[in-house]
């Protein structure tokens, strides 16, 4: 099982860089919890918009002031103490917009989630795949905005409005409901330099 390392663990927090929810381009998260079988949507700048300003680099001053920060770590890394993610839990009902949907029986999940074995893409693969599922069977919907069309060339084209690209992210997540969603803004190797 993946454990989250709370502030004060003593992982070497060295070798992550500032790369998570605040500096992607999606538009809408999908975190999918799939021990309690539940998924949350919401616009990605709603979660943004609970980060601590400014997003500091991680060093030690910054385990001293306690923003709430936790660390990460996953297989090899974990038995060596090298954190792999940093990041923020957030309360799903505090994030403006953020909807709660149930996985439904009907949808398989592998009991191997909850296993030592898996990587994090793995754990990433059965969440896309549960998403995927969810949206093609009209199980979760997206707000989407839409601009009205002003031009007479685009209307006798047969077009009035168009919406905006939607560009989403899916995590797998645990515990939400009890631990918030987690808003990674910090991992290891983000661009595999190492």
């Amino acid at each position: 099982m993946t454990k989250t390392i709370p502030y004060g663990s003593g992982l070497n927090p060295c070798y992550l860089f500032e790369s998570g929810i605040q500096t992607e381009d999606s538009t809408h998260r999908v975190h999918v919890d799939l021990p309690n079988r539940k998924l949350y949507v919401f616009e990605t700048r709603e979660g943004v918009k609970k980060l601590p300003e400014p997003i500091k680099p991680v060093e030690k001053r910054d385990w001293e002031t306690f923003l709430g920060y936790e660390l990460k770590s996953y297989g090899r890394f974990k038995i060596n103490k090298i954190a792999t993610s940093r990041g923020l839990r957030v309360k799903w009902h505090d994030i403006s917009g953020c909807r709660e949907f149930d996985i439904p029986p009907s949808i398989e999940i592998s009991d191997e989630i909850n296993g030592e074995n898996l990587d994090t893409s793995q754990k990433g693969d059965m969440a896309i795949a549960i998403a995927q599922k969810m949206f093609a069977l009209g199980l979760v919907t997206i707000t989407i905005a839409i601009d009205l069309v002003q031009t007479t060339y685009d209307q006798l084209k047969g077009i009035d409005a168009q919406s905006r690209p939607i560009k989403i992210q899916i995590k797998c997540d645990r515990w939400c409901n009890l631990h918030g969603l987690f808003l990674q803004t910090h991992e290891r190797n983000f661009e595999h330099k190492f």
